[in-house]
Formats: C-alpha cells, structure tokens, sequence
C-alpha cells in the first residue's frame, strides 16, 4: 500500500474489496460474513515476513498476496512451514510457488507470458527484429526478457541490439537516441510502469516511430494516461481489459468505475478474482481448517474469472489466457485474447469457456 509498487497494491486492495462487499452483502459463506485483514509490507521483503506472522497469530484462514515476485518468494516458503493457504494474484516469476503444496498462484508465469507476447509480435507486428530493453538486476525484467528471446528466435526472429537501464531511472534520451540508429521492427521492455511511463514519454518527445512492447508489469492506469503523452502504438501483456466485450467485464468495470473514480486494471480484477477462487475452494471443502482449504484450492479446475478461466497445474501455478492491450491518448485499449494453445503450450487442464460467459 506504500513503497515502490504501491500504484499495484491500491488497484489489488480494491477489487478484493469489491468482492468482498458483494459476497457480504449477498449474505456471505454460508451466513457467514468475510472478514478482511490487512497489512501492508511496503512492497519489501522483510515487511512480507513479518506480515505473515502476523496473520498466522490472528488466525487467518487463508493468505491473498503478496503482489510482487520477490516478496511473494518470502511469504510462500513462510506460508508453508506455517501451514496458511497463501493465494498470489499477481506473482509470475517461476518458482513462486515451489515452496509447498500451501502455496498457488491465480495469474499465469512469466514463462507463458513470454510465449504469448513472442508470439504477437512475430504473428501481429510481423516483427523479424527486435530490439530487448532490459532493467538491470530485475529478476522480473530478466526472467520475462529470457523466455520472450527463446520464443522469437524459434519463430526464426534476430535480437539486434540490447540496452539496460537502472531501477527509478528517469532520463531515458540516451537509451531513445540509440535505438533510433538501431535495426528492428519492435522494441521489447520488460519493466515495472514506473520507468516504463518515463521511457514511453521521451520515446514519444523523440519522434521514435518502432513499436515497443512489455509485459504485464506496464498495466496500472496512470501509464497510459500520462499527462505528457506516451507514444501510442504500443502493446503490453496483461491479465484483464476493462474493454474486453464480456458482459461480467462490463458490470465490474461499471461498478469499479464508479466506486473509485477510475477504470480497473489487471491488478484489481486479480485481487477480485482472488477473493471469488478462495470463496469458492471454501464452499468445496469440508471446513475441516487450513488444510482442508489448501487441497480444495489446489483441486481447481475450471474456476470462471473476470481475468479467464483458470485452472491449477500439477506445481499450482495458473493455467489461463492471457490479452495484449495497446496504448492510446486515453488509455489501454484490448487487442486480444491469447490462450495457451495459441503458443504451443498443450495442457489438458486449459479448458477453454467463451468468454461471454465469464462471470465470478
């Protein structure tokens, strides 16, 4: 809620509040209502474990957060020897959830989204070069920049130029003015909306006219709607579009609009669906406690979500579609939905729903 990635942390809290309003509201679990308790870390990793400890002294009946890889490192090998179901809306790092069967994750990895976002840029933007931005010392940047590269060069696309930058840079023209010299046809950047807001700004103020594209990490409101301008024709990856023609997109995205003054993102759509996939692995457990909760979470298959249709893999990490949105002077705009199949990931566990009939 404070700290380096508090933009993500306020977007999740709201849609789990969202969620939880409408579940008390309508009565609760089983008469009983949710009773939310929240702490937050400061996006840092020591916080993260002190938190945890906290919640196991107040006897919680499962963990949702934290949002963030590295943290969430921490609190799924402390979940774990405490024995908390501990549920990450938004950690795609691999490995998060290695720690113990207390541990999933809703979102898809950065494995799958590197896939995806190969994937468009070879099929879409007909990229056959591209140029890799990434954040030094970043295990997200890093970790999301590897399996992209992997996945373009299988499609027979070159990498022609690599340039880094730091955490909290804010001047990028040095970085923008190379890249004008450069051979590609996109630019990839995998980065946390804050650096990413300052480089799409002065790409913009530079006339750089290659389209760059990112990972999930870009998608927090004020990104796109910068008031400097970023360049347009951009594309991310992302867990939800509050466009998206559903008709449960656009009754949360009414709602959420409403109540906070600015349209959802991935970050509160996965907060929502992490408190409806707890709620719903409660209604299918015995009520024996904890570990009664933990085998019926990671029983999951086929929960319906505003973020797709998810179902957890043998390790209980998310396996779900992904969408690609673009930038525009107003804000994202939904390009597509890309499921697994698309980008040779053959999972029995994918069911496919169409997405008109998506709901929570």
């Amino acid at each position: 809620m404070s700290g380096k990635r508090a933009s993500y942390g306020r977007d999740a809290l709201n849609g789990i509040l969202a969620a939880v309003e409408k579940i008390n509201r309508s009565g609760g679990l089983d008469g009983r209502q949710i009773d939310l308790i929240v702490i937050d870390n400061l996006s840092m990793p020591e916080e993260t474990l002190e938190a945890v400890a906290r919640f196991d002294e107040r006897g919680v009946v499962a963990i949702i957060g934290p949002l963030a890889s590295r943290n969430a490192l921490v609190a799924s090998r402390e979940a774990q020897e405490r024995g908390i179901p501990i549920v990450l809306p938004a950690a795609t790092l691999g490995g998060v959830t290695s720690p113990g069967e207390y541990v999933s994750r809703i979102c898809f990895t950065n494995e799958f989204q590197g896939r995806v976002l190969a994937h468009f840029a070879v099929t879409f933007l007909k990229a056959k070069t591209v140029a890799l931005v990434t954040e030094t010392g970043s295990f997200y940047s890093r970790e999301l920049a590897r399996y992209f590269v992997n996945a373009v060069e299988s499609s027979g696309c070159r990498i022609t130029w690599r340039g880094e930058y730091r955490s909290r840079q804010e001047d990028f023209h040095d970085l923008v003015a190379s890249l004008r010299t450069v051979e590609a046809d996109a630019v990839f950047l995998p980065g946390y909306y804050g650096e990413v807001r300052a480089f799409l700004e002065q790409a913009r103020e530079s006339g750089l006219e290659i389209p760059v594209l990112g990972g999930d990490g870009w998608d927090v409101p004020f990104l796109a709607d910068s008031p400097r301008g970023v360049s347009t024709d951009n594309y991310c990856g992302a867990h939800f579009a509050p466009d998206e023609p559903t008709e449960a997109v656009a009754e949360f995205t009414r709602h959420y609009t409403t109540k906070y003054g600015y349209a959802p993102h991935s970050l509160a759509a996965l907060g929502y669906d992490s408190i409806w996939f707890v709620t719903d692995a409660v209604g299918r457990s015995s009520g024996g406690g904890r570990e009664d909760l933990k085998n019926a979470i990671n029983s999951t298959r086929g929960f319906r979500g505003l973020t797709g249709t998810l179902s957890l893999d043998a390790k209980r990490d998310g396996v779900k579609s992904a969408v690609i949105l673009k930038t525009t002077p107003l804000g994202f705009d939904f390009i597509d939905r890309i499921d697994p199949r698309a980008v040779g990931v053959e999972d029995t566990l994918y069911t496919p729903v169409p997405v008109e009939t998506l709901s929570s």
